[in-house]
């Protein structure tokens, strides 16, 4: 987990947050939906890219992100978990939207 999620955390962190994980449901993931302009299409979106992410690699982000345009995209120079490992720079990016 430490190598995938939290590369960049402190030893401390990277344990707690292991220790945090489980097993999810694949439903979510593998069941096709229908989205719409009228009802997805209007949420503006931003996607905060991982630029050192292990676990969804830059590569596949870059390619979520053309597949599926965002209003905006910010990068930070992190691992697979910025709320553990950059929690204030993921702040600096998060708080902005919320004015």
């Amino acid at each position: 987990a430490r190598a995938a999620f939290h590369g960049h955390c402190t030893q401390s962190d990277a344990v707690a947050a292991a220790a945090r994980l489980c097993p999810e449901p694949i439903a979510p993931v593998a069941t096709p939906v229908r989205l719409t302009e009228e009802r997805f299409g209007r949420t503006p979106r931003i996607y905060i890219r991982c630029t050192e992410d292990r676990a969804v690699s830059p590569s596949l982000q870059h390619r979520l992100c053309e597949a599926s345009p965002c209003e905006r995209v910010e990068s930070l120079a992190t691992d697979h978990s910025p709320f553990y490992s950059a929690p204030q720079a993921l702040a600096g990016v998060l708080l902005p939207l919320t004015k």
